[in-house]
């Protein structure tokens, strides 16, 4: 049973988000699209990004579903294939965003893939392919999203993992990256906390 707390926490959420204009990097499965669907939810609206055409479709479908049984219209649901791993794509992303949403005002990064391979056993090109995706990824959309967010008083939040700060056996790859997204995510908040 919900106390009330709980229930105010609820009610605040649903009338901080209709009409938010959100991009959640890594929007188009596991806990990316969770996230995407509550939001969609509670009238926020989207811009999904993942690497599959197919996969952002499915998320739009998911999320519009997700806002019809809430009783949300799901307009400005939105979705682009990208691969933030790419240079350059951070901004093309944000400039689509800016385009279909008309500002931002919330970045959601949601990106990661895990391994399980011995960290002394790993061919490098595979350990930079990790660090690719659990931090370059960040870089390369924070980058851009940032002085739009700071204009809309809005935040940036990074979906870390415990294995940043816990190593276990077989993950060391993914831990490092979680751990330097960690560290990145501190950066940028002392860059962005005098600009509000």
């Amino acid at each position: 049973m919900p106390t009330s707390q709980h229930s105010s926490s609820r009610a605040v959420a649903n009338r901080f988000w209709p009409g938010r204009r959100v991009l959640v990097a890594g929007g188009t499965h596991g806990f990316g699209l969770v996230l995407a669907r509550q939001l969609a939810g509670r009238g926020a609206q989207l811009l999904l990004v993942g690497r599959s055409p197919a996969g952002v479709r499915a998320a739009i479908a998911a999320c519009e579903s997700a806002a019809a049984a809430a009783g949300q219209p799901g307009e400005g649901l939105h979705g682009l294939a990208a691969d933030l791993a790419q240079p350059g794509e951070g901004d093309r992303v944000v400039a689509v965003c800016l385009e279909k949403l008309g500002g931002l005002d919330s970045l959601f990064f949601c990106i990661g893939r895990s391994g399980r391979t011995a960290v002394l056993k790993l061919p490098a090109d595979e350990f930079r392919a990790a660090i690719e995706v659990n931090l370059i990824t960040a870089i390369e959309i924070s980058q851009a999203a940032a002085d739009p967010i700071c204009r809309a008083g809005g935040e940036l939040v990074y979906i870390g993992s415990l294995a940043g700060k816990l190593v276990t056996p077989a993950m060391g790859a993914y831990a490092v990256g979680k751990s330097a997204l960690a560290a990145f995510a501190d950066a940028v908040r002392l860059e962005v906390a005098p600009r509000g």
